[in-house]
């Protein structure tokens, strides 16, 4: 933690959050080569958009039937 401010509930749902992420893309939504690199991506790039992309998908998968005649 780097500062002294009192984790909640939305840490909790912050990091559950990341964990769907990293289920439905195979890796970290923070991906990087180091801790410094991570925290960087966390607080000034954000995640990596094809892994909320893989959530959306499956969220809102496409229906069984399309693409057939």
């Amino acid at each position: 933690m780097h500062t002294s401010t009192r984790v909640g509930t939305a840490a909790d749902i912050w990091a559950w959050a990341c964990c769907v992420v990293c289920a439905a893309h195979g890796a970290s939504p923070f991906a990087a080569t180091g801790t410094g690199a991570v925290i960087h991506r966390i607080v000034d790039t954000g995640p990596d958009l094809p892994a909320l992309a893989a959530v959306q998908a499956v969220e809102h998968p496409p229906p069984l039937n399309a693409g057939r005649a």
